[in-house]
């Protein structure tokens, strides 16, 4: 079921043959996805509506941080911190990778930009988010008055909004280049086009949502994977695939239509063939997905930008083409600064779209937007606002929260 594999001779030629693939792969697959529809949810914006200032927080936090609950959210951190360390160390091993593109990058230190933790690892890490997650977002300007008692609303506001972030950049990563053959189209194979199932993997995980989260009928989901792939023939043998293998098979679940026995087969073929091209070319597939997690999708929006004008001239007459160049990066970043704040703050977890791509956002800050991009850039990829802007980073952006 694999594409046939390329035999690139140094370490330049597979960089480049590899990102030349995924560019000219998804950027025509992704010329479509738009919001749809309104938000389901409008954010509580911090009462400052602006990024938390750790530098002003600090001392507040240094009274905090010994006592219960935040306790227990700094112990928490900690316990992320190290295993974050133990997933980064350069030189592990990346046999797993052996039918990808990067098998022959001689230098091991480049390996961490895709590197994924154990699943032992993986599942520790969405233990812990979820616990923090949820210790955050219940903390109270009361409860914490009990500790230090002139500390406000705002101030309580920024404190949880500082957590959020903080845990942003403790999360699993996953790259797409490892995903399983699936959702196939035509002659791409899966790990070319499931940048999307893969940054949803993410960001499940960095809300503490694992595949034990999934709600639905689980004989049946091992019964479809069953059909697709014959090797996984029990419930264990879904728990125990990265998540974006198991996203994978319940995205063709959301397709599948109940039948008597004998069309089994053909009515899992017929949705694995009806969803493959919508993963790339619509956004409710998202919202089909998460519902089986406990998650909601509670907003989408688009962000105009020099890169999204660029994508959009490619449909409009002559007569009516946008001008690049009249979207300042200024107005780009204050656009996305106000929108997407609010939604970290609460930890809202958040995908993003360029035109032909998806990915998960870590962070916005003064700096630029920090991504964890499933493709050709691996984890903590940093833009500064003037390329984000010229990219078009948040063509599309969606915020899911547990339900």
């Amino acid at each position: 079921r694999q594409g046939k594999p390329i035999d690139p001779k140094t370490e330049k030629d597979v960089v480049a043959t590899w990102r030349g693939i995924l560019n000219s792969e998804v950027k025509p697959a992704l010329a479509g996805p738009v919001p749809e529809g309104p938000a389901a949810e409008t954010p509580v914006a911090t009462p400052v509506g602006a990024q938390p200032d750790a530098g002003a927080l600090a001392p507040l936090l240094d009274q905090l941080k010994g006592q219960e609950p935040v306790k227990a959210i700094e112990d928490i951190v900690t316990s992320l911190t190290e295993i974050q360390a133990n997933v980064d160390s350069p030189g592990a091993d990346t046999s797993k990778w052996s039918k990808k593109l990067w098998e022959a990058i001689p230098d091991t230190s480049l390996h961490k930009l895709y590197k994924e933790g154990s699943d032992a690892q993986y599942d520790e890490m969405t233990a812990l988010l979820g616990s923090a997650r949820e210790l955050v977002s219940g903390l109270t300007t009361a409860a914490l008055q009990a500790i230090v008692p002139e500390i406000s609303d705002t101030q309580t506001a920024q404190i949880i909004g500082y957590y959020h972030q903080q845990l942003n950049t403790l999360t699993p990563f996953f790259t797409q280049m490892a995903n399983m053959n699936i959702l196939h189209k035509g002659k791409s194979d899966a790990w070319r086009r499931t940048c999307n199932v893969t940054s949803l993997s993410m960001v499940l995980l960095s809300l503490g949502v694992g595949a034990d989260a999934f709600n639905g009928d689980k004989d049946l989901l091992v019964k479809i994977a069953n059909h697709l792939e014959p090797s996984i023939n029990s419930w264990d043998n879904l728990m125990a695939l990265r998540m974006p293998d198991f996203v994978q098979f319940v995205a063709v679940l959301t397709e599948y239509k109940d039948g008597p026995d004998e069309g089994f087969g053909t009515r899992v073929d017929a949705a694995r063939d009806t969803v493959a091209p919508k993963v790339s070319t619509t956004l409710n597939i998202f919202t089909a997905i998460v519902k089986y997690f406990g998650v909601n999708r509670v907003h989408s929006g688009e962000i105009d930008s020099k890169g999204t004008a660029k994508r959009k001239n490619e449909d409009l007459p002559a007569d009516k083409q946008l001008d690049p160049e009249s979207f300042k990066t200024e107005t780009f970043k204050a656009d996305v600064m106000r929108d997407v704040t609010p939604w970290i703050n609460q930890g809202g977890q958040i995908v993003v779209n360029r035109p032909g791509h998806y990915l998960r956002l870590q962070s916005i800050d003064d700096s630029g937007v920090t991504l964890d991009d499933p493709g050709d850039e691996g984890k903590n990829y940093h833009v500064t606002w003037a390329e984000s802007n010229s990219i078009g980073h948040f063509r599309s952006w969606q915020v899911f929260k547990k339900a």
